[in-house]
């Protein structure tokens, strides 16, 4: 495992373990000095640790923040919100489709007209 990952892993297991004692992304990028890394890497330094089993999740409710999962509930709570957020993507997609084909789509149609 990358010395980024490992340190990240650590660093929210032993220190930010529930959702109670979540770190901003900022603050935690300070934590792990001497690595020198950024918000970027850092989010993608999550997102592959969580394909490799490792419960990191994110608040978007006070405190807000990164932490590591401390049970069950807090993964299942979270991926409530997921799902939450990704119907109203859908949704908002489906309302652009609907204008994109109402306004444009119908202005190319008038041209063979």
């Amino acid at each position: 495992m990358a010395p980024l990952k490992e340190n990240l892993k650590y660093q929210l297991k032993k220190h930010h373990l529930g959702r109670d004692r979540a770190v901003v992304i900022r603050d935690l990028t300070l934590e792990l000095l001497p690595i020198r890394t950024n918000d970027r890497e850092l989010r993608a330094a999550i997102r592959e640790l969580n394909g490799e089993g490792v419960p990191i999740l994110t608040s978007i409710h006070p405190p807000y923040g990164v932490y590591y999962a401390s049970s069950e509930d807090e993964v299942a709570d979270y991926l409530a919100n997921l799902g939450a957020r990704a119907g109203a993507i859908h949704k908002r997609m489906a309302d652009l489709s609907r204008i994109r084909a109402r306004e444009f789509l119908r202005g190319q149609m008038e041209l063979f007209e």
